[in-house]
């Protein structure tokens, strides 16, 4: 999971967790994408794209991804463990 710290402008920050079903979302949005490839070589770009899908699913911003990116700046954190293992 990567919980994200999301900074709109002019709003309140607010603080999303992506879980697998944001993680599915983005890996079938482009072609050879894969949580493990992420780990290995984080793009700002994917990280964007996780936070915006956990935004909408968490009903925390209604827009675009282009809005999202032009209008909110993000911090991020990675946990070690594989999201899909159920020892939480």
């Amino acid at each position: 999971m990567i919980t994200f710290k999301v900074h709109p402008d002019g709003k309140e920050s607010y603080e999303v967790t992506a879980t697998t079903r944001d993680i599915v979302r983005w890996e079938k949005s482009g072609k050879n994408r894969s949580f493990a490839k992420l780990m290995e070589d984080v793009q700002l770009a994917d990280m964007y794209e996780l936070a915006y899908y956990a935004s909408q699913r968490a009903k925390s911003f209604n827009g675009s991804l282009d809005t999202f990116l032009d209008t909110v700046d993000l911090e991020f954190e990675t946990e070690d463990q594989d999201p899909t293992r159920g020892d939480r």
